[in-house]
């Protein structure tokens, strides 16, 4: 039988478990018979753990953001493509299947804060600034009887590459 892409743990002589990846394809001779086998081992002990680091990262941070109120997206500001967390489309009111750009942001901002988006795109869009800079406007949601909830967001474009920015937001009443 063949086994393909399996992963085995194994104790070592020293008592230490390592993690295989393992692919292994049996022999025949002339009359079909198994005659051995051919298999391929390889260690992944530090691919794996560098996974579960991960994982384990991954699920603090969900913990957070909870706690935090806290939504996330990311901007790329060459192509306009964005991708919000589904908390953050709660807080802009935004549907889960709505294309996001960078008019609904300043669509969404109340008209008397217009100005404040418009500057922090303006500074986002600035290959000279290089500092976080936070920013704090109310939003109006298109579904809300009494918009107006506060976002505040921690804005840093100069992180990554200058063609992309990362955004968080916290909503708070």
């Amino acid at each position: 039988e063949m086994i393909v892409n399996q992963f085995i743990d194994v104790k070592r002589a020293d008592g230490r478990l390592i993690n295989l990846l393992t692919n292994t394809v049996p022999l025949f001779d002339e009359k079909s018979k198994i005659r051995g086998a051919v298999g391929i081992f390889l260690d992944v002990t530090q691919f794996r753990q560098a996974e579960l680091a991960l994982k384990e990262s991954e699920e603090r941070l969900l913990l957070a953001k909870q706690a935090g109120n806290l939504g996330v997206f990311d901007f790329d500001l060459v192509t306009g493509d964005a991708q919000w967390d589904q908390r953050m489309r709660e807080i802009f009111g935004i549907d889960p299947d709505d294309i996001i750009t960078v008019a609904t942001c300043k669509e969404r901002a109340h008209p008397d804060d217009r100005h404040i988006v418009e500057n922090a795109w303006k500074m986002a869009f600035d290959p000279n600034v290089k500092r976080d800079y936070p920013v704090e406007y109310r939003v109006i949601r298109p579904k809300d009887i009494n918009p107006s909830p506060f976002c505040k967001h921690l804005l840093n474009s100069w992180k990554r590459s200058p063609q992309s920015q990362w955004k968080a937001a916290r909503w708070s009443k």
